[in-house]
């Protein structure tokens, strides 16, 4: 289980079905799901009673905070509505500026490692993406060194989380030996740049149009009051926990893909080339983006980067045959439900064109959850694939990709789908492969 949780679900499922008990350690006893049907009543029909577990709610709150990622009930709902405007289309229109004027200083800064014999497409990934994010955030005012430390801050301490989560009985050995300690002093440093720009703006509002300027002015409808610095920095923090470590690996697996299937790759470039030609892809280009969009469904189907969810029940309840106590773990086994063949047509195969031909069934069903589903579904999924279109529109016209042909490209289910030691390319300009 330590080693790969993943495999060790895939096998039980193949022997006991969509659903099935397991203990962990031996011990805690916890329910494993694939099934539709059963997700979509945990999550959906009856999702008040499965709230998120307590490695999220005190495990991940413990680092970042109390905010959408890390609450339930009344205090949820309230920062949910305060937040969604920042992630509506109009509000998307207006950031696409600015995630084009860090793209841009990105790969500027990229074309000068080009001499380099191998690439790490997740570190790259994860480079672009990270620092699109805190631009969307914070516009032009944070600087690379202070994006950099966030960065390497929000890394380490989510390894740390993942050994705390598979590891629980270590939990006294990281405290007297000043590993959380270390831990939360990384933390502390994190905060202190966020708040510092927070209070910054409080104190000078400017006209950048960012999601910073959104979360502190929204206003709770029904006191009229807005968020507190503190609150506002946890919010900061989780939407660039979420908003660009689950983009950086989609993207990763994305180019694996589209590598292994150079017909696709090619594709797709000629899209982008038809339908933005010279231009910047904006949210107006996405509806012409067919195969592209297809190509990232298809990549986020086999490679979910929330592979799994856990909730727990908090009464007794009952979903189809299944018996569920008071306090029961749930982990919804979204890889498997993505991998099943009860519902997928040859699910190991990339076959983008299946997200056209059967639309209305992936749809309908609880088969497809690359970003959740029900009330708690992520609230940025908008922003993830108009993010993830753009840096693929960016960087497939501008550069050849090439795996090394010696480096196996594994899974690495941690709290999000990585590829175990990265992926290794080769790159190029197009216009040297062209000449």
């Amino acid at each position: 289980m330590i080693n790969n949780p993943l495999q060790v679900f895939l096998n039980h499922t193949a022997r006991m079905g969509e659903s099935y008990y397991y203990y962990f350690g031996g011990i805690k006893k916890v329910l494993i799901s694939s099934d539709p049907d059963v997700l979509r009543h945990i999550l959906k029909d009856n999702y008040t009673n499965y709230p998120k577990s307590t490695i999220q709610i005190d495990r991940m709150g413990h680092f970042l905070g109390p905010g959408l990622l890390t609450s339930h009930g009344d205090y949820w709902r309230q920062q949910r509505r305060l937040i969604q405007r920042g992630f509506q289309a109009n509000t998307l229109a207006t950031l696409v500026p600015i995630m084009h004027a860090s793209l841009e200083e990105s790969l500027s800064r990229f074309n000068a490692t080009l001499h380099q014999d191998a690439l790490d497409l997740c570190s790259w990934m994860m480079s672009l993406t990270f620092s699109m994010v805190a631009r969307s955030l914070f516009s032009a005012r944070m600087t690379d060194d202070e994006i950099q430390l966030i960065s390497d801050t929000i890394t380490v301490i989510q390894t740390f989380l993942v050994r705390q989560i598979v590891r629980p009985y270590l939990a006294p050995w990281f405290a007297v030996s000043g590993e959380l300690g270390r831990h939360e002093a990384m933390r502390e440093r994190g905060d202190e740049i966020l708040l510092r720009h927070i209070r910054s703006r409080r104190a000078q509002p400017g006209k950048e149009g960012d999601l910073l300027q959104i979360l502190l002015g929204a206003l709770n409808r029904d006191t009229g009051q807005g968020m507190t610095d503190a609150q506002v920095l946890c919010e900061s923090m989780q939407i660039l926990v979420a908003g660009h470590e689950t983009s950086s690996t989609a993207l990763a697996w994305t180019l694996y893909l589209l590598c292994r299937h150079p017909d696709y790759l090619q594709r797709a470039r000629d899209e982008f080339n038809s339908v933005v030609g010279n231009a910047r892809l904006t949210s107006s280009h996405i509806p012409q983006l067919k195969l592209n969009t297809h190509i990232l469904e298809e990549a986020l189907r086999i490679y979910p980067p929330f592979w799994m969810v856990d909730r727990v029940a908090i009464n007794e309840d009952r979903v189809k045959d299944i018996e569920i106590a008071r306090g029961t773990t749930i982990i919804a086994f979204i890889y498997g439900t993505h991998h099943a063949a009860r519902h997928w047509t040859d699910p190991e195969s990339f076959r983008p064109e299946r997200f056209d031909e059967d639309s209305e069934q992936i749809n309908s069903g609880f088969t497809y959850l690359p970003f959740g589903a029900g009330a708690r579904g992520c609230i940025g999924a908008n922003y993830a694939m108009l993010q993830m279109l753009m840096i693929l529109s960016a960087i497939l016209r501008r550069y050849e990709f090439s795996l090394i042909s010696d480096h196996a490209v594994e899974t690495h289910p941690m709290i999000i789908l990585r590829a175990r030691g990265g992926i290794r390319v080769r790159i190029r300009p197009v216009e040297a492969e062209q000449s």
